[in-house]
């Protein structure tokens, strides 16, 4: 029997992923032969060996890693914390990647004092370095070992609060916020010196934001050596209470000065406050128009007199208001297309700070679309033209009116992504999709709260393409008309998520959280009479200094009122009247446009686009034999997926993320199930980029986690229960060179 396309295809990928695994084997034995050797150890004298291990013992309270990163004396870094040293092919990372570090007793010694400098920062002031000890291995280099005796712990006994100029008519509000701040220290904690100096910054940031610019917060600690207990005092000066003075701008020429002023927030004679500064900036930033932003009180000399009235100067720098994007871009995998971007912004229009957008996408789709497929027959065009304008302060300052279109013409995906080979008869299905959009949106609270509200309105036009052979354009299927959906859409967020100084961060949070839903209620004069929801949480905690564990998960709810029913028997054997037809397709296409999906480099990365949830035979849509053709994603209405990353920064612009993905679609309503999980793991590469970091993920399918439910098992092909198999119709992906994987390049985190 001669090979297929495909076999052949696959075939030749497996012999050049072996000739390559040679190659780099060869390169690596190479490179380590090449790679000049660390000089021999001297056993008399140590210094400038190369430091493998470094051991702190006897610590029981204070972990290794925190002893470490005070002391100059470090151990040799690999890649991967050295997971890949002495592994054939990856091997090669480690050897090119490691820094080596070099051993001094000189810098030992004044390490040994450091230790014991920061067991007392961190309340033991018994604490000793008793010895070092540095061993040499048999490969030539050395261990570290440092032996530290902690001692019992200074517990904080008591905190203390004295007030020099409280007066009676401030009230509870200013007491209660000191109040709140100490009761974060704590008695009966161990005595650490950088929560006695945090609880100093909090009061003095408890006051500030109060009214008082020139509040004055001292500190002073009592330890009691033989009972190990520590008394802490703190002494406040108020000053005066003061208020915010001129608000003066620079660097803003061009732009409509009042409504920025009213956008910030802030007038003379409004009450000092330290929060209010920080919430200009960030209101400033969200305009997207400053490069650098610098909110400063004008606050007099030292020695100066303490006046009420607090001036404060805005000075910031512009970025150009007008800029023309141009760029180029393909997709290889479950589609292969290329296609160009152009585009064209205006930050502030007309002035006023108006925005408005332009962007255009012409592509080419090589049909078959698939990479596993053979040769393209074809080119399908697609273009896509969107814009935006935007209307700041139409209510008030933080509320903007939204005006969008759009314009797109495309294949239908369930028909320009063949599952097998395409016949000569095969339909290709496009749109020409109209989309209009017009709302509010407005930020709350810092620009941490939002809320949107949209009405929507959108035109698809089903149309067939020309085939390649033949000069006739063939019928557009039975059931697909053009198709108006309008409905009223509400979004709103709660975005607390920051990076490591604790700042608002969107693009690369390491801590905090994100929780969002969007719901659109779709009805008359349109086709579609539905609701529909899609809540989403993410979650983002620092694990150690390198490393963020990162958290998502999304569900998706449709609940339609006039459409879906066929849904719920099966379909006829016959393959039914042209009435049944034309109502089954009508169905099968509401749901490609109201329905959700998974799979995909933002999804699930184990699969390809669309790749998980229900799939259907189409081939009642087409002129080929009733009920025959291919099976492929149809979309559901109940969806839920789930993402744990673990991100690790290499170096300042490279990272490397391990993720588990699992995501399931079901197509009755609310019909959520935890038995076809889909399970996937993987691998990607992370460099950080000016629009944001371009990622890698080579995804991997689980072997038999993509699905515990008995009756898949029963239902196997083969005798016995089969873990891996999974039903026809709920998810599947082709291998790649034989193997379950997917992989996927894109801009910007998964999530």
């Amino acid at each position: 029997m001669r090979p297929t396309k495909l076999q052949i295809l696959r075939g030749s990928g497996v012999a050049l992923a072996f000739s390559l695994l040679f190659a780099l084997t060869a390169c690596d034995g190479g490179a380590q032969k090449s790679k000049p050797r660390a000089p021999v150890c001297d056993p008399n004298d140590l210094s400038g060996c190369i430091i493998e291990d470094v051991d702190v013992l006897g610590n029981h309270e204070i972990p290794d890693k925190d002893i470490k990163g005070k002391i100059a004396t470090a151990e040799s870094a690999h890649p991967l914390a050295g997971v890949l040293k002495g592994v054939p092919v990856l091997g090669l990372t480690d050897v090119l990647g490691v820094e080596y570090e070099r051993f001094d007793r000189f810098v030992l010694e004044r390490d040994m004092e450091r230790i014991e400098r920061y067991y007392r920062a961190r309340g033991f002031y018994d604490a000793q370095v008793r010895a070092s000890r540095v061993r040499r291995r048999s490969d030539g280099t050395v261990r570290v070992e440092i032996v530290v005796e902690e001692g019992p712990p200074v517990i904080v006994r008591k905190i203390d609060v004295a007030w020099k100029d409280y007066r009676p008519e401030l009230g509870t509000r200013i007491t209660r916020a000191v109040t709140r701040a100490k009761n974060k220290l704590g008695i009966g904690k161990r005595l650490e010196e950088e929560d006695y100096e945090n609880l100093k910054t909090a009061i003095h940031r408890a006051l500030t934001d109060r009214g008082f610019p020139y509040a004055d917060v001292q500190g002073h600690v009592n330890v009691d050596l033989l009972k190990h207990r520590a008394d802490i005092s703190y002494t406040i000066e108020l000053g005066p209470r003061s208020t915010f003075g001129d608000i003066r701008f620079q660097g803003f020429e061009g732009l409509p000065e009042a409504h920025i002023r009213e956008l910030i927030d802030i007038k003379k004679g409004d009450p000092f406050s330290t929060e209010t500064l920080e919430s200009v900036e960030i209101a400033l930033s969200e305009l997207g128009v400053f490069a650098a932003i610098d909110v400063k009180p004008e606050l007099p000399e030292k020695g100066q007199p303490r006046v009420p009235v607090i001036p404060v100067t805005i000075t910031v720098q512009q970025t150009p208001l007008r800029a023309v994007k141009l760029g180029a871009g393909a997709e290889l995998g479950v589609r292969v297309e290329t296609h160009l971007v152009a585009g064209w912004e205006d930050r502030n229009l007309l002035g006023g700070l108006r925005r408005f957008s332009v962007e255009a996408r012409p592509g080419l789709v090589f049909y078959p679309t698939r990479i596993i497929t053979p040769t393209p027959t074809g080119i399908i065009p697609e273009v896509s033209l969107r814009s935006e304008f935007r209307q700041p302060g139409v209510i008030d300052a933080r509320t903007d009116a939204i005006l969008r279109g759009a314009l797109k013409i495309y294949c239908l995906p369930i028909f320009c992504v063949p599952q097998d080979e395409p016949a000569p008869e095969d339909v290709l299905l496009g749109y020409r999709e109209y989309i209009g959009s017009v709302g509010l949106e407005r930020r709350f609270s810092d620009f941490q709260h939002y809320l949107g509200l949209f009405g929507n309105v959108q035109l698809e036009d089903p149309f067939t393409y020309s085939k390649f052979d033949d000069v006739k354009t063939p019928a557009i299927p039975i059931g697909y008309e053009r198709v108006l959906i309008t409905n009223l859409e509400a979004l709103g967020s709660l975005d607390f998520r920051r990076n490591g100084p604790r700042k608002i961060d969107r693009v690369n949070p390491d801590r905090g959280f994100y929780l969002g839903l969007s719901a659109q209620v779709a009805g008359p004069p349109g086709d579609a009479t539905d609701l529909r929801f899609r809540p989403e949480l993410r979650a983002y905690a620092p694990v150690a200094k390198p490393v963020t564990f990162a958290f998502r998960l999304v569900g998706g709810f449709l609940v339609p009122f006039n459409y879906g029913a066929s849904f719920e028997r099966p379909p006829p054997a016959d393959g039914g009247s042209v009435e049944e037809r034309r109502l089954i397709a009508k169905d099968q296409q509401l749901l490609q446009l109201r329905g959700f999906f998974s799979g995909g480099p933002t999804s699930n990365r184990g699969y390809g686009y669309n790749g998980v949830g229900p799939q259907g035979k189409l081939g009642f849509l087409s002129p080929r034999t009733e009920f025959e053709g291919q099976t492929l994603p149809i979309g559901g209405m109940t969806l839920w997926e789930s993402s744990i990353e673990m991100r690790f920064a290499l170096t300042e612009n490279l990272g490397l993320v391990w993720f588990l993905d699992a995501s399931d679609v079901q197509l009755g309503q609310g019909k959520l199930s935890l038995m076809r999980p889909h399970l996937s793991t993987g691998l990607g590469l992370r460099y950080a980029t000016p629009v944001g970091p371009v990622r890698a993920d080579l995804g991997y399918r689980i072997p038999c986690a993509q699905s515990f439910d008995p009756d898949d098992q029963r239902a196997a092909p083969t005798a016995g229960r089969d873990c891996n198999y999974l039903a026809p119709g709920v998810g599947a992906a082709d291998p790649i060179l034989g193997l379950p994987i997917a992989f996927a390049i894109a801009i910007g985190e998964a999530f």
